[in-house]
């Protein structure tokens, strides 16, 4: 099945959101398995600053990149270079591609006003996506770096004197 090379970038962008969500799951259960009561309160000030870069990050690259694509901002000359690759011109106007099965077609190239339109419709599928992603991580890192030291001790069973008032369980 012959697909817009576009339509892979949602697969994409859930493959690295599942993967970051992963790795906030492992990191806090080897936090929490063999760590200390400090060490799992602050690896939640550590998720905040990560989904923040990676989600600004991600929305910026886009932004910017249709912004180049339509002429209202200048590219490097390296992503100039790349992007003059894939665009159509008078003397190339396909390009090839290879489906699931492995066969190889022909798809049009397309004009960087229809890329940049790609982008904007990639980034208005992205936005409610990456919104919810971001809030669910940021509310539970923000809980995490507030009371992450008392469900530490809650969950080990320890008493308010062994985590509290030697400053550091563990």
């Amino acid at each position: 099945m012959k697909q817009n090379p576009f339509d892979s970038i949602r697969d994409d962008f859930d493959f690295a959101i599942g993967v970051f969500f992963v790795s906030i799951i492992a990191a806090n259960l080897v936090a929490f398995s063999f760590g200390n009561s400090d060490a799992f309160q602050r690896l939640g000030g550590y998720w905040i600053a990560c989904a923040l870069l990676a989600f600004v990050g991600l929305k910026s690259l886009l932004l910017l990149t249709r912004l180049g694509l339509e002429g209202k901002i200048d590219l490097s000359p390296e992503n100039e270079a790349k992007i003059k690759a894939i665009t159509f011109a008078d003397e190339k106007g396909w390009l090839n591609y290879m489906d699931d099965r492995g066969q190889v077609y022909e798809t049009p190239l397309m004009k960087r006003e229809e890329i940049a339109q790609e982008l904007r419709r990639v980034d208005d599928g992205l936005s409610p996506f990456f919104m919810i992603a971001e809030l669910l991580i940021v509310s539970f890192a923000t809980l995490q770096s507030s009371y992450g030291d008392w469900l530490f001790c809650a969950v080990h069973g320890w008493d308010s004197d062994r985590c509290f008032t030697t400053g550091v369980a563990g």
